[in-house]
């Protein structure tokens, strides 16, 4: 007998298998039971699941503004932080800005949670830059290709170019009274003293990477003579002043020490200086101080010496 389930006379065959163990009424109402228990489960399942935050990282410093005369160059050291392990990130500047913004590195690989890890930014002007205000974002991305996802919070920089001052955008030869101290004068606070920052500029007018090496060099020199009466100071800048050789033998090859020895000549122009790094000299005895290998001198710079022009 076919027994439709819509026919629920009481008194008719039909209504008495629906309500039997047998029949399919009960079967087909405990579906929607079922269902319900199953979906219940499975909700609860992914309820419990720790939900996985998205990726984000934070900057310091947060952003970057800085202002700079034509042929004047300034290294920005910055850390970026990410909130779970990163395995490869990308690095990437929107707009381009070359040849004024130069990042050291284009990716990490590896990087773990909160752990701090360090970048440079090398903003250059080139002597006949025209005064201009530029904006750009330096961005870190999870990966490569179209699929690829901006991590949240670019780091925002900011280049200013300023007119040109005397002598072309370089500061004012100090003279004697630059003479006068240890530190010397650093007049627009390069991290370079002024008399240094002139002979690098008018001694090397045709190569920006050669510059750049140069007062990567130099910036060590001057920390070694500050922290020359610290042993373990000491021998950390000797190690930076070490990155700093193999970053010029990458630019120069075989006239790298007769660059470097002539640059030395002019920054211990006193005894006082002269004295300080003999000092700091004295202090790395014992030290072992290993060097890059031919191939991997490059990334002995603080700057990518590849992305600038010449």
């Amino acid at each position: 007998m076919t027994c439709d389930p819509r026919d629920l006379d009481p008194g008719r065959p039909c209504a008495a298998a629906l309500g039997r163990p047998g029949g399919r009424g009960p079967r087909g109402r405990h579906r929607p039971r079922a269902f319900a228990v199953v979906l219940l489960a499975a909700l609860s399942g992914a309820l419990a699941a720790p939900l996985r935050a998205e990726p984000s990282i934070e900057w310091t410093p947060d952003s970057v503004v800085e202002e700079l005369q034509p042929g004047n160059s300034r290294l920005v050291s910055l850390t970026v932080t990410a909130n779970q392990d990163l395995p490869k990130a990308n690095l990437r500047l929107v707009p381009w800005f070359a040849p004024f913004i130069h990042i050291s590195r284009s990716s990490f690989r590896d990087l773990a949670q909160d752990q701090a890890a360090t970048l440079n930014v090398l903003l250059s002007v080139p002597p006949d830059a025209e005064p201009a205000v530029h904006d750009s974002a330096l961005q870190m991305r999870d990966g490569v290709g179209p699929g690829a996802k901006n991590l949240a919070k670019p780091l925002h920089i900011t280049l200013i170019i300023l007119e040109p001052g005397p002598g072309g955008g370089l500061p004012p030869d100090p003279g004697e009274e630059g003479r006068a101290t240890l530190e010397g004068i650093d007049s627009d606070g390069d991290g370079i003293r002024d008399d240094i920052q002139r002979f690098i500029a008018l001694t090397h007018p045709d190569s920006e990477k050669l510059r750049a090496g140069l007062t990567q060099f130099t910036r060590v020199v001057q920390e070694a003579l500050l922290v020359r009466d610290d042993k373990a100071l000491s021998l950390n800048a000797a190690s930076a002043l070490g990155r700093a050789s193999e970053c010029l033998r990458y630019i120069l090859g075989p006239s790298s020490p007769d660059v470097q020895n002539e640059l030395h000549a002019q920054f211990l122009n006193t005894v006082a200086r002269s004295r300080a790094y003999l000092t700091y000299d004295a202090q790395l005895f014992g030290g072992i101080f290993p060097s890059a290998p031919r191939l991997q001198r490059k990334f002995s710079c603080t700057f990518d010496p590849d992305a600038l022009p010449n």
